[in-house]
Formats: structure tokens, sequence, C-alpha cells
């Protein structure tokens, strides 16, 4: 991996580079990769990645088309066990409103992994 040219995500908040989630079996562990570049969101590391300017850990749903279609390639799986969550927060009320419940069913049911 150290070879590589890595595209990591920042933390908006703190700025700080999230590790990539690697696992194998029992054996866990941070490792600490190159930084060709970063962003703190995940559509500019799936731009850079397409270009070919560095391989990056990004969620399923996000690159769902661009897998489907070749423009990119998953590797790594047998080292990735678990990916990031995706919350939905909103304000505590005694109901939810229609349009949150359809908005949170959607995103459940699209961001499920395939």
């Amino acid at each position: 991996m150290a070879q590589h040219q890595c595209l990591h995500q920042r933390s908006p908040s703190s700025g700080r580079i999230r590790p990539w989630p690697f696992a194998r079996g029992e054996r866990q562990g941070k490792i600490v990769l190159p930084e060709r570049m970063s962003a703190t969101a995940v559509d500019p590391l799936i731009a850079l990645a397409i270009e070919g300017l560095g391989i990056a850990c990004l969620p399923p749903f996000a690159i769902r088309d661009e897998i489907a279609d070749g423009r990119l390639v998953s590797i790594l799986d047998e080292w990735v066990e678990e990916a990031d969550q995706f919350n939905v927060l909103w304000p505590a009320s005694r109901q939810i409103t229609p349009k949150l419940r359809a908005f949170v069913d959607f995103m459940s049911e699209h961001l499920q992994p395939q």
C-alpha cells in the first residue's frame, strides 16, 4: 500500500484524516498510508479516483454506478470488513412528518449494500 497514491477523506469538523477500515478475520489494525490528496466530501475523491490520480476508500452506495459501468474497480475487498455509517438526524418531536418519513425510507432502501 505504501507505494500507492492514496486519496483520503478528512473530517470536516476536526480536519483529521479518516482511517481506512482494514481488517481481515481476527487481524485488525491501523495502517499509515501515503496521502496524495484529501477532501472533506466523497464526491471529489470519486472524481479523482476516476481520473486515475489515486486509490480511495469510498462507501459502496456512493460508487455503485461507477463500479457498475466500469469507471472504478473495487480492490482490497478481502481486507475491508466494515464500511462507514451513514446517519440521518432530525430534531426530536412527537411525530415524524410524512416528508421526513419518505426521505428516511428512501435513504434506507437505496443506501443498503447490494
